[in-house]
């Protein structure tokens, strides 16, 4: 798609003309979805055009208090922020009056549908062009930018499911890859975007050394003070995707929690921080001196799967976030998985050999695609039936 869209005019000059193609072609269908070319009907409706003046004209006065500095006054937002906000409000201003008034030329049918929505597209170009003008200009391929060489794609892979572990790309240095490098490039990032925001997502110890650690990351970037450039350091001290300990400290309160493991250091390798009673008795071993193995089994976006042998009770700890939708068996029995390490997952493994099985199952999920399916199935119904009355009409002498 960047090689055709890149040598056509006007595409040609973003710097992701795809993107480009996609707002374009989205914009066309919404306008006949909101009946463009029924605006001259409501014009014609003088109660219809009040209400829609109505509608149209509180965005506007909202966008004045901005301008104007009131509203950021009232929510007390400093003065680079605020210029920043008033600036930004003024110029979505403009492009909402010229908006606007194509609307209204449509309305009062001074234009005809095909150009007022050529008007449109011209309009939400030029918005576009002109809020990411510092972002176009390259011809550069984006793909390119992402190409790393074998040698090091080999040395930052994870081998699943027996060699797991996570790469932190970015410090005060700079960044090593483009950010979502490692989805293109099958490496498990520590950095990168999430479209959820979890409340608890990194312990929060106070050594980032200790951080990564616990989260398994086994190469983070480094300065070489000789040459100046980055470079991958590998980290020995990393805890591992898995492992046992047989001793736990149960806190409740979240302010203590925090504390607690602020403070913790490396001794969170041998212990877990909890915020329920386990069910086993744990004897306070230190890890070493119990025999235990862990097999990873399977490691997938939706399953995982373990086999663990211990001589005594423990609570197996994973560099993973806790998170509600996952759910645990252990030898075919639902089990709890408990949030330990304020933000991590942790399974209670009785002594004995067990086959342990994660599984993520959202029901805000299934609910939505069931929601989704039957708009589909209904649309679908809607379409057929307005095409069989349509034909009924046009049929009926």
């Amino acid at each position: 798609m960047h090689v055709l869209l890149s040598n056509i005019p006007i595409f040609g000059q973003f710097r992701n003309p795809g993107r480009m193609m996609f707002y374009a072609s989205f914009g066309f269908p919404l306008l006949a979805g909101l009946t463009f070319d029924q605006l001259p009907r409501i014009f014609s409706d003088e109660n219809k055009k009040k209400r829609m003046f109505i509608i149209m004209t509180v965005p506007f006065i909202i966008l004045a208090l901005i301008v104007l500095g009131i509203i950021q006054s009232l929510a007390s937002v400093n003065d680079p922020l605020s210029a920043f906000a008033g600036k930004q409000a003024g110029y979505i201003m403009i492009i909402a009056i010229i908006g606007s008034f194509i609307m209204i030329l449509r309305g009062k049918e001074s234009l005809n549908p095909f150009i007022s929505g050529i008007a449109l597209c011209g309009l939400m170009f030029l918005d576009l062009t002109l809020q990411f003008k510092d972002f176009h200009g390259s011809k550069e391929n984006p793909q390119s930018s992402y190409i790393i060489t074998d040698e090091l794609r080999n040395q930052l892979s994870s081998t699943l499911p027996k060699n797991i572990f996570r790469v932190s790309m970015r410090n005060q240095y700079g960044m090593a890859f483009q950010r979502n490098g490692g989805m293109n490039s099958g490496i498990m990032l520590y950095e990168g975007y999430n479209p959820i925001l979890l409340s608890r997502r990194v312990p929060p110890l106070a050594s980032e050394e200790d951080r990564f650690d616990i989260l398994n990351i086994r190469y983070a970037i480094s300065l070489d003070s000789n040459s100046g450039s980055l470079f991958f350091k590998k980290r020995e001290s990393a805890y591992g995707h898995a492992r046992m300990v047989f001793s736990a400290k149960v806190i409740i309160d979240d302010t203590t929690l925090k504390n607690a493991i602020m403070n913790a250091g490396s001794n969170l390798k041998n212990i877990a921080y909890m915020e329920k009673e386990p069910t086993i008795a744990l004897s306070g071993t230190h890890p070493d001196s119990v025999k235990h193995t862990i097999k990873i089994l399977e490691y997938g976006p939706n399953q995982q799967s373990y086999e663990v042998e211990t001589s005594m009770n423990g609570i197996l700890c994973l560099s993973e976030i806790w998170y509600p939708a996952w759910k645990a068996s252990i030898d075919g029995k639902d089990i709890d998985i408990h949030r330990i390490n304020w933000s991590l997952r942790g399974i209670e493994v009785p002594k004995g050999k067990h086959s342990i099985v994660l599984t993520y199952s959202s029901r805000a999920y299934e609910t939505g695609s069931t929601i989704s399916y039957a708009g589909f199935g209904l649309t679908i119904i809607a379409i057929a039936f307005g095409l069989f009355v349509q034909y009924r009409r046009n049929s009926t002498p």
